[in-house]
């Protein structure tokens, strides 16, 4: 048997388990919403889901304990990858305005409701659903990259503003006659 943490698959599984927690911090000091129950979700789904693999690898255990091992890690790399997908689709939803929010509405949509529905997710055991959620991350990071462009130039616009105003408040100062005596 192999040293736990000599194995890649531990390692996730323990990142995955910090992360867990680090979520239901989040969750103690905001509320519980879905925004942020995923994370928690999608990190414990990836943990357990590592932590087998090391289990079933490993551990000399009878064939069928390890194909329930694969098959359990599997859905729940499932979970975890559609979580992240999710996840994106969440923030994107509620930042998103107008125009640019329906195109991205209808262009979701269309991936898990086309005519083709490229949502077959038994399609050879992965392919089904990797493609469906590579459209969809790819879908999110550009309208993700959106958003945090027009945020970040946003927020040069506001630092240079404040720049302007706090260099015209300092530099209007009058000093009186008489004071400019008593120096």
């Amino acid at each position: 048997m192999a040293v736990y943490y000599e194995s890649s698959w531990s390692i996730l599984s323990t990142i995955g388990l910090v992360n867990f927690f680090y979520a239901w911090i989040v969750i103690g000091i905001t509320r519980l919403s879905w925004l942020s129950a995923i994370p928690a979700i999608v990190s414990a789904a990836g943990a357990v889901a590592n932590g087998l693999c090391y289990y079933a690898w490993y551990m000399n255990s009878d064939k069928a304990k390890t194909a329930a091992a694969y098959a359990v890690a599997d859905i729940l790399w499932m979970i975890q990858e559609a979580g992240l997908s999710f996840y994106s689709y969440i923030i994107l939803k509620q930042v998103l305005q107008n125009k640019v929010r329906r195109i991205f509405l209808i262009l979701i949509k269309s991936i898990f409701t086309g005519k083709e529905a490229f949502t077959d997710v038994v399609n050879g055991a992965h392919v089904g659903y990797f493609f469906s959620l590579a459209c969809v991350e790819c879908l999110s990071a550009f309208f993700l990259l959106r958003v945090f462009i027009k945020a970040k130039k946003t927020s040069e616009q506001l630092s240079i503003s404040l720049e302007v105003d706090i260099h015209s408040r300092f530099s209007k100062r009058v000093v009186s006659p008489d004071a400019k005596k008593d120096w």
